[in-house]
C-alpha cells in the first residue's frame, strides 16, 4: 500500500513518473499472494489441530488475511485508471499573475485554475486516443486557454500519452516548451 501511494503522490503532487515504484509494487504483490496463500494454509492448519485453545487468533490472522484481496484489488482498478491520465505540472514564467488556465480537446475540458508567476500547478488530463485505450492520443487536438485581465490566448500543446507526466512551461510571450 505504501508502494502504491508513494507511487500515486509522485504523479498527482510532483508530476514525477516513479516507475521503478510501480515494478516494486507489482513484484511486492507477487510476493504477498504466495505470503498469503501460506499463511491461511497455516490458518486452516491451526484451526484444526489448535481450535480449543488458539480459535480466535486463527480466525482473526485468517480474516487479517482475506481482508486484503479487496484492498489488492481497490489498489489494481485505481493503478489501472492513473494510468490512462497524463499529469501536466504547469509552470509560469511569463511574468504575469492572475493566469487563469484551462485545457481542452475533442473530448475533454477542464479549468485548471490560476496561478501567479513563478508558480506552478498541477493537473491530470486523459488523452483522447484515436481507436480507443490503447491507440495513440489525437495529434494536435490538446488546447491551453490562457486568460489574463487583457487577454485569452489559445495555445497548441503537443499530444501527450496516457500514463505520461510533463511539465509545460509558459513564457513572457505566451509560447509554451513541454518537457519530460
Amino acid at each position: 500500500m505504501t508502494i502504491f501511494f508513494s507511487w500515486w503522490i509522485g504523479k498527482a503532487f510532483f508530476a514525477k513518473n516513479l516507475n521503478e515504484l510501480e515494478s516494486l509494487g507489482f513484484l511486492w504483490i507477487l510476493i504477498s499472494f504466495v505470503i498469503a496463500i501460506v499463511g491461511i494454509i497455516f490458518s486452516v492448519y491451526n484451526f484444526f489441530k489448535y481450535k480449543d485453545k488458539y480459535l480466535k487468533q486463527t480466525l482473526i490472522g485468517l480474516f487479517v488475511i482475506l481482508l486484503n484481496l479487496p484492498i489488492v484489488n481497490w489498489v489494481l482498478d485505481k493503478q489501472s485508471e492513473i494510468e490512462k491520465r497524463t499529469y501536466i505540472k504547469f509552470i509560469n514564467k511569463s511574468q504575469n499573475d492572475n493566469l487563469t488556465l484551462e485545457i481542452y480537446d475533442t473530448k475533454f475540458k477542464k479549468l485548471i485554475g490560476t496561478i501567479d508567476n513563478n508558480q506552478s500547478i498541477i493537473e491530470y488530463y486523459v488523452p483522447t486516443t484515436l481507436y480507443g485505450d490503447d491507440s495513440a492520443p489525437i495529434y494536435d487536438s490538446l488546447k491551453l486557454v490562457v486568460l489574463t485581465n487583457q487577454i485569452k490566448d489559445t495555445l497548441q500543446l503537443s499530444e501527450f500519452y496516457p500514463g505520461e507526466c510533463r511539465k509545460v512551461f509558459l513564457d513572457k510571450n505566451f509560447k509554451v516548451k513541454s518537457t519530460w
